[in-house]
């Protein structure tokens, strides 16, 4: 499915994304002792916590279906995979909703009590909350709109619908058209879907 090329830029990348991941997680983690209430909170057991959850799925993926994986994977292996997909979508999509919240609270833009009050506009990506970042995040959460799109793509059918799966089968039939044996990675939400969710062979954090 990968060219030798691919496979050694998913295996670089899964490295430097886990040093990004320790770092990440020992920033945090050193921020939070300096931080009380719901800001240790949302630093500690939400940013620090997520980030350290999501470099073990990253883990997972390459120990039990590495990209140069060239044998069909197990039916356990297959449900691991695929329990590992949904701790990792789920995670991933929550670590800015975590890193609002710390922002909201350090600055802070209220009391908890405003603030909860106010919980459905906080978020990196909402509007409203946008106006209190600085500048210079402003600009790095629009770089970033793309990226949150279409891991909300992924992440909502996880959550309320139709979760990701690993394909239960395989097709050897080297007779069909070359339409039919398309392997690019992909997934319908819905068995009448006619749009499928492409499966990227790269995964950024931030």
């Amino acid at each position: 499915m990968y060219t030798s090329k691919q496979i050694e830029e998913l295996k670089r990348g899964h490295l430097e994304t886990r040093r990004e991941c320790e770092a990440l997680y020992l920033e945090y983690a050193a921020l939070s002792q300096g931080l009380s209430g719901h800001a240790r909170d949302h630093a500690l057991y939400g940013i620090a916590r997520r980030v350290g959850i999501v470099s073990q799925c990253l883990d997972k993926f390459f120990n039990i279906a590495p990209p140069d994986l060239n044998e069909e994977l197990s039916w356990d292996d297959k449900k691991d995979i695929e329990i590992t997909l949904h701790a990792f979508l789920l995670n991933i999509c929550a670590l800015p909703d975590n890193m609002a919240w710390l922002w909201a609270h350090m600055v802070p833009l209220g009391t908890p009590e405003e603030l909860e009050n106010m919980k459905f506009d906080i978020g990196l990506f909402q509007k409203r909350f946008r106006r209190n970042l600085p500048p210079e995040l402003r600009t790095l959460e629009q770089s970033y709109r793309n990226w949150h799109r279409f891991a909300l793509e992924n992440r909502h059918p996880t959550a309320h619908r139709i979760p990701p799966y690993l394909v239960p089968y395989t097709n050897d039939n080297s007779g069909d058209p070359i339409e039919s044996r398309n392997y690019t990675p992909q997934y319908a939400h819905l068995s009448e879907s006619k749009k499928c969710i492409i499966l990227r062979n790269s995964v950024r954090l931030a």
